[in-house]
């Protein structure tokens, strides 16, 4: 068991790049993120819309919202497989 978290400076390092390289993507992830919802509410008309038109924005947005979250998921997913294929399968090998 002592094994699993034996792990060797290299192996540190590399998640350690790896954390770094994942909050990176997540934070510019995020500053997209807020740009976009900005420019959709900050669009807002003072005259009243037919609501065929708030529909169609709404639909816009959550499609958008949906894109994000999908690259969301595919950053953590890329870490997670990363972490699993570069240092826990090191760490096997080494043991």
């Amino acid at each position: 068991m002592k094994a699993l978290v034996d792990l060797s400076q290299q192996q540190i390092d590399d998640a350690m790049y790896l954390r770094r390289v994942y909050i990176s993507r997540r934070g510019t992830l995020l500053r997209k993120r807020q740009s976009q919802l900005a420019a959709c509410l900050g669009g807002k008309q003072s005259t009243l819309l037919h609501a065929n038109d708030s529909l169609h924005s709404l639909s816009e947005m959550a499609v958008m919202m949906k894109e994000h979250a999908m690259q969301d998921y595919e950053a953590y997913h890329q870490l997670c497989f990363a972490m699993f294929r570069g240092v826990s399968l090191s760490c096997i090998a080494k043991c």
